[in-house]
């Protein structure tokens, strides 16, 4: 399990202050993301988490749940929390991204400063099973944060359409 696998696109240059991790849609990978590193001032590293049975990693078994995939990222990622640290997830991704603010920790137990979602439905127009498993978050004001940034840029989206 090598971080190449799963940050294959990262600067771990000492001028890196902040670390994005990026989490693609459900059929996605990280080259979707792979553009927006030129767009990103040379201090934030966006570093794409790919998932396996992804792209490069498609000969590998897909992850079946959450918490095993949380398990592993907790690992994996461990090297590129040294700095401060965000989660950037789109449709899918989105979910993940806020388990990974949820759940992962630095070594020091410094958790994500930032959580950032994108395409995603608002958690009270998803179905009743994905709501029952929303609400078991342990960090009920976390999960109620999440609710208020997808509406706001759900809000932000329909004035400038």
């Amino acid at each position: 399990m090598t971080l190449d696998k799963w940050i294959p696109f990262r600067n771990e240059g000492a001028g890196v202050r902040c670390r994005l991790f990026a989490f693609p849609h459900a059929a996605g990978n990280t080259a979707i993301y792979r553009p927006l590193r030129s767009l990103m001032p040379p201090d934030i590293d966006l570093c794409p988490v790919e998932l396996p049975g992804r792209a490069a990693r498609v000969d590998e078994h897909p992850l079946s749940s959450m918490n095993s995939l949380m398990e592993r990222l907790n690992h994996v990622l461990q090297p590129l929390m040294t700095v401060p640290f965000g989660f950037f997830g789109h449709s899918v991704g989105a979910w993940t991204a806020f388990e990974a603010a949820r759940q992962l920790r630095a070594a020091d137990g410094r958790t994500a400063v930032h959580l950032f979602v994108s395409a995603v439905t608002v958690p009270n127009a998803l179905p009743l099973a994905l709501r029952r498993h929303a609400y078991r978050c342990r960090t009920r004001i976390c999960f109620q944060f999440c609710c208020a940034l997808v509406g706001h840029l759900q809000r932000s989206y329909s004035a400038r359409s």
